[in-house]
């Protein structure tokens, strides 16, 4: 009898293991055909939760939710009162579990001032941690100024890792107002960063574009300063050549089978936040060798595009070894060729006019960057702000209002930087403002 009931109670303990099991690869008894039927598993998650979930015009229920469906092809929708809407397409194939995780964006989003007396050519950062820009003097203390603001104007940095972007907060005074040399038009001024961004070189000019001055100003010492008028040539050219450096280490740090195919047709842009993904541009015909053989199963359903073509954008996931094509800035794909092919370009160091080559580096693609969840991008084009996923679906403009094309970006927190001015009937000059959009 004890025999027996150790026989019965593995037996029991076999079957439910097996029914666990067979319930968590997605198969589910069916009562009309009276057998085991193979389904995949797709978790609907989104950002806010309790989203209506529709699944191919049918309404499932809210956000979190698990669903078992049979294989076939789904349209998966994701919405909320005064959110956009979220849908992507997925083939659903037994055995196989698939995750949404929709992130949904404000319709009407809020503006938050980062200055409030006007910046003067602001600059963002390669990488987009930082913005330096000009404060200029009040008009009430351009002829006298008083002791006590001598640090309200001059050369700002302003972080945009911190999680709090209230007014004024996580600034810098890089350099007074006082220490500005004679005749400087602020207007034409020129802030260039060093590659590893510790140091940032500031031109100023005169009203006819002569140049004046040159300071090379540290971001980690900025009590201190050196005037390098006569040596900032040099010094932009070994800038030049480390950008280059950066780019075959950051070459060399991949996979050796897709190295080369990186070099010759790809100009690398930014990493995702995580550091996970690739944001990169075409500039040679070269099909991407796969890493990963056979493919893992992807997070994202879109079908993914190996062969590289010059003019258009790509993210390449490091993890997953996968490679979207994203149709970004269309009409401007072969002018940013072009100019990207003339960087790529090596020339005789006594023709290149380094200034040109670093300003145009630095504002060349300063119209995407990623948001900072490390799935989306966010694009700058024809006065409106789009968010777009990393596979190229799910474009939403999230922001059409009023804003200069001269900076853009984005923030650690989530919210996007503009450069615009609300009152222009009162105030001269724009300022930073930080789009809160989720």
């Amino acid at each position: 009898m004890r025999l027996l009931w150790m026989f019965l109670v593995a037996g029991t303990v076999i079957l439910v293991s097996g029914a666990i099991y067979l319930f968590a690869s997605g198969y589910q008894f069916n009562l009309s055909t009276q057998s085991l039927q193979g389904k995949g598993i797709i978790i609907t998650n989104s950002y806010p939760n309790d989203s209506e979930l529709i699944i191919n015009g049918k309404l499932e229920g809210v956000t979190p939710k698990t669903l078992y469906l049979s294989p076939g092809t789904y349209t998966v929708s994701i919405q909320k009162e005064g959110y956009t809407k979220w849908t992507k397409t997925y083939h659903i194939k037994k055995e196989v579990v698939y995750r949404t995780d929709a992130l949904l964006f404000y319709l009407n989003p809020s503006l938050s001032p980062l200055t409030n007396r006007g910046v003067i050519r602001p600059t963002r950062s390669p990488s987009g941690d930082v913005v330096v820009y000009i404060k200029p003097q009040a008009a009430e203390q351009a002829t006298t100024p008083l002791p006590s603001e001598e640090e309200s104007s001059g050369i700002f940095l302003r972080s945009l890792g911190s999680r709090t972007l209230s007014l004024f907060s996580g600034t810098n005074l890089l350099l007074p107002f006082s220490q500005f040399p004679g005749r400087a038009d602020l207007a034409k001024t020129e802030i260039l960063f060093s590659p590893d961004e510790k140091n940032i070189l500031v031109l100023f000019n005169a009203e006819d574009n002569t140049l004046i001055t040159v300071y090379l100003i540290s971001i980690a010492n900025p009590d201190s300063y050196l005037d390098v008028s006569l040596s900032y040539q040099t010094l932009l050219e070994r800038w030049d050549n480390e950008t280059q450096d950066l780019r075959e280490k950051i070459i060399e740090a991949q996979h050796q089978k897709i190295q080369q195919a990186l070099r010759k047709g790809a100009y690398l842009l930014q990493f995702s936040p995580d550091d996970k993904k690739l944001l990169y541009f075409g500039i040679g015909t070269v099909s991407l060798p796969r890493v990963i053989n056979p493919p893992i199963q992807s997070t994202s359903p879109v079908t993914e595009v190996r062969n590289i073509r010059p003019g258009y954008f790509y993210v390449y996931d490091l993890k997953e070894d996968r490679n979207y094509e994203l149709n970004l800035f269309p009409q401007q794909s072969q002018t940013l060729l072009q100019s990207v092919t003339k960087l790529s370009q090596t020339q005789n160091t006594n023709q290149i006019d380094h200034v040109e080559r670093m300003l145009q580096r630095q504002s060349l693609f300063g119209s995407i960057a990623w948001f900072s969840n490390s799935k989306n991008l966010v694009q700058n084009q024809e006065d409106t702000i789009s968010m777009v996923e990393y596979d190229g679906k799910n474009r939403t403009v999230v922001y059409s209002g009023p804003f200069e094309q001269s900076l853009f970006g984005t923030t650690s927190d989530g919210q996007v930087l503009i450069l615009t001015n609300l009152n222009p009937k009162r105030n001269s000059l724009p300022d930073l403002y930080a789009i809160s959009i989720k």
